[in-house]
């Protein structure tokens, strides 16, 4: 019970660091002095970082992942001194998010307001304010997030308690409900991915071409299952990588997403090299791309291994069915 509460308050701890550090940074950019600038160079460049979808551990940058962004590079003068910038808003740029509408709002050689810091004037940006919504939206998440640490603990406690009158052994109470819990969030999990299936199958598509389509192979800093206590090894891990190029409304985008689901990793290589068979370097292939934002695509309206949230829960029933009957 108390884990739940814990893991529920470090994330509301890291939201509410998070709102707060992006409000800091917004009211520092307000007392920002401005100056004319001119757009030098506008377009989209793809590249290859690590996300909190990356594998952690991964050695020496291993298991990156492509994402595009509006490369907008301007310039401007303060005090007689030319600077150049490229930060168009306020916060770091985590990429595949309005490629398209700032490569619109900032074409090549249009005119621009710059705002930049008095005290170091080559930091600078286009837009001080923060995303329209984005405080709204964070606060929902929040409150969510919130409803969700505090029902979810209030939940398992009433079910432990309902459980406790019915079972033979008052004991097997948490166990079972923990079961019974574990269940219900993956089967929301399994829920979530069929309508993101559905989804993704409404997209439209464009023709895009396979750039390359290789098995990955990096070093990752895994838990040792040999070692009763807590030990760390390095393991070798395959994954299929395979990066295509697609254009939508005269702006070139990469992709490595197949389809749909989590990325999935294994110890031996066969895996991986099943799974990019079908791609070959130079093919044309059907890329569907979400409507409301084309950086993020997919080459599959599927979701792969969508069955397993599903097993694992029903795996989970027939546990706590066999611990409560035991």
């Amino acid at each position: 019970m108390e884990v739940i509460y814990i893991t529920g308050a470090l994330m509301i701890g890291l939201i509410v660091f998070a709102i707060g550090y992006k409000f800091y940074q917004v009211h520092k950019a307000a007392n920002w002095l401005q100056t004319n600038g001119k757009v030098i160079s506008a377009k989209a460049v793809s590249r290859r970082l690590r996300t909190a979808q990356t594998r952690f551990g991964a050695e020496k940058g291993g298991d990156e992942q492509i994402r595009n962004f509006a490369d907008i590079r301007y310039e401007y003068r303060v005090n007689g001194k030319r600077y150049t910038g490229q930060r168009v808003g306020i916060g770091e740029d985590l990429g595949d998010h309005d490629v398209a509408g700032t490569l619109g709002r900032y074409p090549r050689g249009c005119s621009v307001t710059v705002y930049y810091n008095p005290a170091a004037p080559s930091e600078a940006v286009l837009e001080r304010d923060a995303p329209e919504g984005v405080w709204r939206t964070m606060i929902i998440f929040l409150l969510v997030l919130v409803a969700l640490a505090v029902g979810g603990g209030m939940g398992f406690d009433k079910l432990a308690t309902s459980l406790e009158t019915k079972l033979s052994d008052p004991a097997r109470a948490v166990p079972v409900a923990a079961c019974l819990g574990l269940a219900a969030f993956l089967m929301l999990m399994g829920e979530a991915l069929r309508r993101q299936v559905r989804d993704a199958q409404a997209w439209p598509i464009t023709e895009g071409h396979i750039e390359s389509a290789i098995v990955d192979k990096f070093m990752s800093l895994e838990h040792n299952p040999h070692h009763s206590t807590i030990s760390m090894r390095w393991q070798r891990l395959f994954r299929p990588d395979v990066v295509y190029r697609y254009t939508v409304a005269n702006v070139e985008y990469r992709g490595t997403r197949i389809s749909l689901g989590g990325r999935v990793y294994a110890t031996f290589d066969a895996f991986a090299r099943q799974r990019i068979r079908p791609y070959r370097p130079g093919d044309r292939v059907t890329v569907h791309y979400d409507p409301a934002n084309p950086a993020l695509a997919l080459l599959e309206t599927r979701a792969y291994g969508g069955w397993v949230p599903w097993v694992l829960a029903l795996l989970l029933v027939l546990a706590a069915g066999m611990i409560a009957l035991r």
